[in-house]
């Protein structure tokens, strides 16, 4: 076994394929190699949230040449910038749930 850990989304899969009947065994070890295989031929899911954040901070850059705009879209460049809107995304879901709970109350 690798000393990398695999990744949850791919381990997470695995477990669900091998709790479906579609994976023989119950063993651990044949689960984790099967994650490790998903993680190697198959992207991450990606959260629409992230899309959404990329996207606004590419809005926001209306300076920047054609390849920096592609490099923050490819998460290559402006993370810091992605994160910051990805966090006032989930910030305003949080705050639009509470409030709409808030109203379902009162």
């Amino acid at each position: 076994m690798s000393d990398i850990p695999v990744p949850v989304w791919a381990l997470t899969k695995a477990k669900r394929i091998r709790d479906e009947g579609y994976l023989r065994g119950d063993n651990n070890t044949i689960t984790e190699v099967f994650a490790r295989y998903i993680a190697e031929h198959e992207q991450p899911p990606i959260d629409p949230l992230v899309n959404e954040a990329i996207e606004l901070v590419v809005s926001e850059a209306i300076t920047r040449t054609d390849n920096q705009l592609a490099a923050i879209r490819n998460r290559q460049a402006g993370n810091d910038k992605v994160e910051l809107a990805l966090r006032a995304l989930r910030r305003g879901i949080e705050l639009a749930t509470l409030s709409s709970n808030i109203t379902k109350e009162g």
